[in-house]
């Protein structure tokens, strides 16, 4: 990552901020050095730019690769094609598609069980949509939010009027995609 972290910010424009402690190996490559002592923070760029010159280590920059975008295969992304889904909302932390537990404790962006129920209704209506294309997990996300905000939700559950819903982030969906364990990607 050393070698990595100067081109991540040049090439793809995202900033690494590393809290380490006792070590100079990222000295070299870090644009502003921040020490914490005493609960105080103080500006030591300076100064450890001057121990990186007595130092003198070399760090081979090398190019981060294109990120790939990620394709959903087919046999993964099944679950209700053709029939009836059943989905069970548990608070804000999980909810079950058929048999599958999809666990979203650690997803920060839902705060009310209203947005799980939107979630789960996405990520249920993405497995019915899918449909054998060649889809990757943005395109996916992106088309089930375009749904939604051309037809509003209902058009998660269609036939029904459902007032629980309460509209989530493309990342919390696609947070929901990303824990779905059936879910193949390539």
């Amino acid at each position: 990552f050393i070698s990595k972290v100067s081109s991540l910010y040049s090439t793809l424009s995202v900033s690494t901020i590393l809290v380490i402690g006792g070590t100079g190996d990222y000295l070299n490559v870090a644009d502003h050095v921040i020490l914490m002592q005493n609960y105080k923070a103080t500006n030591e760029t300076d100064r450890a730019k001057e121990i990186v010159k007595k130092i003198k280590v070399e760090v081979e920059n090398k190019n981060w690769e294109e990120l790939r975008e990620r394709k959903i295969i087919r046999r993964g992304f099944s679950i209700g094609q053709g029939q009836r889904c059943k989905i069970k909302v548990r608070a804000t932390d999980s909810f079950g598609i058929d048999r599958e537990d999809v666990e979203m404790r650690s997803v920060g962006g839902l705060v009310e069980i209203g947005q799980m129920k939107f979630v789960s209704e996405c990520l249920k209506k993405m497995m019915e949509i899918y449909g054998g294309k060649e889809m990757t997990v943005k395109e996916c996300v992106e088309q089930v939010e375009e749904m939604v905000r051309k037809g509003g939700m209902d058009v998660l559950d269609e036939g029904k009027y459902n007032g629980y819903y309460v509209v989530a982030r493309k990342f919390e969906i696609a947070a929901a995609v990303n824990r779905f364990r059936p879910l193949n990607i390539k």
